[in-house]
């Protein structure tokens, strides 16, 4: 049977196994993170708050050396021999935080990028890049095609010969459909239109 009891004799038992969290304050810090609950009886059942405690605390973290206030004045003068690694501890648990906030923000972006994808509001660019071709195909022969249909009408709107005006038409048409091919489009993101 698990072994129940108070938050200072649960710290005491942490101590006695040589675990990490040792003092009542680390227990009540634990409690009030949720790494670790209390029974409706307010006790703590030994053995599960030992298994909560190991699966809800970062093992990175807990490896690190602790670290004291920088050394200021003040602090100086009451600690002389101040351990110079405190620095080096403090650096690597600020690039440790910096890179889990970095990691929870890709997780972030990553979500909205799929919840985009599934309402259907983000396509891939092979997709966007084949539909913007379809669609300038469709209009070149469209243009192409328009020719062919209004140069009579226009001919004998303007009292021409119809053949002259086809051929004018097709020739200025397919000069604009040149122009436009050779226009170069940027589809990075950075682009503003």
């Amino acid at each position: 049977m698990s072994k129940l009891g108070s938050i200072r004799a649960y710290a005491r038992h942490r101590k006695e196994k040589g675990l990490t969290g040792a003092s009542d304050t680390a227990v009540r810090k634990a409690i009030t993170a949720k790494r670790i609950n209390k029974r409706a009886d307010g006790k703590l059942n030994f053995d599960e708050c030992d298994k909560l405690w190991s699966k809800n605390t970062d093992p990175i973290m807990q490896a690190l050396p602790k670290v004291q206030p920088k050394n200021t004045s003040a602090n100086q003068s009451a600690n002389p021999s101040a351990n110079p690694d405190d620095e080096l501890a403090e650096h690597v648990q600020d690039s440790i935080a910096n890179l889990k906030l970095r990691e929870l923000q890709l997780k972030v972006e990553n979500l909205e990028i799929d919840n985009l994808k599934k309402r259907g509001e983000l396509v891939s660019k092979d997709n966007a890049v084949r539909i913007f071709e379809t669609l300038a195909r469709q209009d070149r022969d469209s243009w192409l095609n328009w020719v062919g249909q209004i140069s009579s009408e226009m001919a004998a709107d303007l009292k021409i010969d119809q053949h002259d005006m086809q051929t004018t038409l097709n020739r200025y048409v397919k000069m604009n459909l040149t122009r436009i091919t050779e226009m170069k489009i940027d589809v990075s993101p950075a682009t503003k239109l």
